[in-house]
């Protein structure tokens, strides 16, 4: 599943993707458990067992529920995404869960790509450091 996109917001992207805000009774449960087509919010981006939500919280990410993958919505800097998007190698990256500075471009990111991930860092507005490899 590849990262790039012509959609430049979260609506956009969800239109894209063709999900809806997971249901008060799917809330809670893990995003690998829930059916294709939904989005949700959570503090656990990388984790296969993040709780969806449907209450974007401050600084949660965005998932969404695609095929048999989970999308991590993120803002990343024009440099970062160019890597993503040509990487023939791990790469080394920090995605945050709203625009922030010199990270102002939505990328969405599969988590079949993740190698690592440390959790998210309070300290720097949620940023979550993460590991991807080659597309």
């Amino acid at each position: 599943m590849s990262t790039s996109s012509t959609a430049t917001t979260a609506e956009g992207l969800r239109d894209q993707h063709g999900v809806q805000l997971v249901s008060g009774d799917q809330e809670g449960e893990a995003i690998h458990r829930l059916p294709s087509g939904v989005y949700g919010f959570t503090f656990s981006p990388f984790s296969r067992e993040a709780p969806l939500f449907s209450r974007n919280s401050f600084l949660s990410f965005e998932l969404h529920r695609v095929g048999e993958d989970t999308l991590i919505l993120g803002y990343v800097d024009e440099a970062t995404a160019g890597k993503i998007e040509k990487s023939d190698d791990v790469v080394d990256i920090d995605v945050f869960p709203v625009a922030k500075e010199q990270s102002s471009k939505l990328v969405a990111i599969p988590h079949s790509r993740i190698s690592s991930a440390k959790p998210p860092d309070r300290l720097q507005s949620n940023r979550l450091r993460v590991a991807l490899r080659q597309a």
